[in-house]
């Protein structure tokens, strides 16, 4: 039996989420032991040998060189998508994005579940492109997470950028290196004043790119209403420094997204992991299910991190057809009306008979119109032979910064 880029887009889906995996441990720890850095390396080269043989030259060229291009400023070498707010704030940041989220798209199809795929794609264009020898054997080349805007850190960049962004001029960095973690010699005040102080550092944490904010918090001080305010989410540990003891807290700069459970199982069957026939009575969870003469069809609405997509799948006795439609964010009743346009569109498809390239093609590009897409893309796969047709389209570069 041959193998098929839905085959190799499945096994680059297995990549990203024994990925996402150690990520989420590193992220949550504040570690990336060399274990976990060496199995990350693996995954990383394993990936890689998927997406050159998924690639499609005449569409991922033009995407790579503009990304490559982007990528002259070397804090792009230790680029997270924690930091993607800091970067969709400038030009050479916004088209750095566009174009490896496009990418991402183009070689993961449904498979990509979170923004953080982008970041693991672009592990894969530096294990790729990256020339320098002595670079590639450097501990943090390829790793889970590097958490914070990269900044030269001989000279106290970080600390003034915060005091910037927070607008808070009392605010001192200990650590200015790429951390996931930013330790503040800093303390907030008491009160509900320290509540909104704080509040205002760990935003401008979050916004370059650190996944926690760690500082002190004096002993002699009483943080009744800081502990009431946060709860749970905030944690207190004691280090010693110059034979004293010092009080630390530590709180998220921000909740990491989770996946709908509809958009989730739709993606599933998309990658051909569950038929589209399993999904059949399941509707409620973000999916729409609808058995017709000779095929089923099912359709999904959910949000990327980046976007919003719609999966289409449609199977019949001979042929499966995966769609793909990522656009801006819709209003609900925006939403609930592309729903209906693209089980339109996905009947269309069934009527004209899967096996019909040329109509099902028409379709495709019709549904994707219709919700004023920025990026789309359709396999065909015959059922008897194993053979696929595949489409791909992304709309004009005036929209591309919308993705």
């Amino acid at each position: 039996m041959r193998i098929t880029q839905n085959d190799m887009r499945k096994e680059l889906a297995k990549n990203a989420s024994r990925m996402r995996e150690m990520r989420g441990e590193a992220l949550t720890g504040g570690k990336m032991p060399s274990e976990m850095r060496l199995a990350f390396r693996r995954e990383v080269a394993c990936a890689m040998s998927y997406v050159e043989a998924i690639e499609d030259a005449s569409i991922a060229n033009p995407r790579l060189d503009r990304l490559l291009a982007c990528t002259s400023d070397p804090a792009f070498a230790k680029y997270d998508s924690t930091q993607d707010a800091w970067w969709k704030a400038n030009d050479g940041g916004r088209e750095f994005l566009s174009n490896l989220r496009l990418l991402t798209l183009h070689y993961m199809h449904a498979g990509a579940q979170e923004a953080e795929d982008a970041f693991f794609m672009f592990q894969v264009m530096k294990c790729r492109f990256e020339k320098d020898p002595q670079t590639r054997v450097e501990d943090d080349f390829l790793q889970p997470a590097y958490g914070g805007l990269w900044l030269p850190p001989d000279k106290d960049y970080t600390g003034a950028l915060m005091r910037h962004l927070s607008n808070d001029r009392t605010v001192k960095v200990v650590n200015g290196e790429c951390r996931l973690a930013l330790r503040l010699g800093w303390w907030p005040d008491e009160g509900e004043a320290g509540v909104k102080q704080l509040a205002r550092v760990a935003g401008a944490a979050g916004q370059v790119g650190y996944a926690r904010l760690e500082f002190i918090k004096p002993p002699e001080y009483k943080y009744d209403e800081l502990d009431k305010a946060y709860g749970s989410a905030i944690s207190t540990r004691q280090e010693e420094k110059d034979g004293k003891p010092v009080w630390i807290g530590s709180i998220a700069t921000s909740l990491p997204a989770t996946a709908k459970p509809g958009d989730a199982l739709l993606a599933a069957m998309e990658i051909g992991e569950q038929p589209v026939l399993s999904l059949k009575g399941r509707q409620g969870k973000g999916i729409f299910f609808e058995e017709l003469e000779g095929f089923a069809v099912a359709a999904g609405r959910g949000a990327l991190g980046f976007a919003d997509r719609m999966l289409l799948s449609l199977e019949s006795e001979r042929a499966i057809v995966n769609v793909g439609v990522y656009f801006k964010a819709l209003k609900q009743l925006d939403a609930m009306k592309a729903v209906a346009e693209a089980m339109d569109g996905a009947r269309e498809i069934g009527r004209a008979g899967a096996l019909d390239a040329e109509r099902w093609e028409k379709a495709v590009m019709g549904i994707a119109g219709k919700l004023g897409h920025t990026f789309c893309y359709a396999v065909l796969r015959n059922k008897n032979t194993g053979e696929e047709t595949n489409l791909e389209h992304a709309a004009d570069e005036s929209k591309w910064n919308d993705i």
